[in-house]
């Protein structure tokens, strides 16, 4: 069985929690996150993802949650229409980064979205509750999603990503071991 108890949460950098075959798991202080509230026309831009969506533009991503605020990961200035508002929320977010095949598995056993499903596919970007956390779900690909969570609550969410984590690699080792038998 996978031993996980022995990772340690260090925010001084990337934090790996958990990289194993199928699973990959790192945690990292959500650098340059700005929330941008939308003014007016702002609300209604073209060039701005729809509520729920995310954009890229020259290597930064737009992410939008609600009608009235946007999200930008990276540098705001490759996002004009909203630079000028734009204020910087990175002291307030952590980023668990998830990835790999058995993803899904795990996201399922973490969050009340149905992330294998056609309502949150690639992309797409929510509010969710984790256990008790909540957070900010970014659906990067089939293999890969972002969670922003709040500082303070980071340990938590950490605790609860790592426990499920040993739990789906426990199961997968039954598995392989009673598929070798047969």
């Amino acid at each position: 069985m996978t031993d996980l108890s022995h990772l340690q949460l260090d925010m001084s950098s990337a934090d790996l929690l958990c990289d194993t075959p199928g699973l990959r798991v790192s945690l990292e202080t959500a650098d340059c996150l700005w929330a941008c509230p939308l003014i007016g026309m702002e609300q209604s831009d073209p060039n701005l993802p729809a509520v729920g969506h995310t954009k890229e533009r020259n290597g930064s991503h737009m992410l939008r949650l609600q009608r009235d605020t946007l999200y930008v990961v990276g540098d705001t200035t490759n996002v004009p229409e909203v630079s000028s508002n734009a204020h910087d929320q990175s002291h307030a977010w952590n980023s668990v980064n998830i990835s790999g095949e058995m993803t899904p598995a795990l996201m399922e056993r973490l969050c009340m979205l149905d992330v294998t499903g056609p309502g949150f596919p690639p992309g797409r970007i929510s509010r969710t509750l984790m256990d008790h956390t909540g957070v900010i779900a970014w659906h990067i690909n089939n293999a890969e999603f972002k969670l922003f969570v709040a500082t303070s609550y980071t340990s938590s969410l950490v605790e609860r990503v790592r426990q499920c984590a040993k739990d789906l690699l426990a199961l997968h080792d039954f598995h392989e071991r009673a598929s070798s038998t047969h």
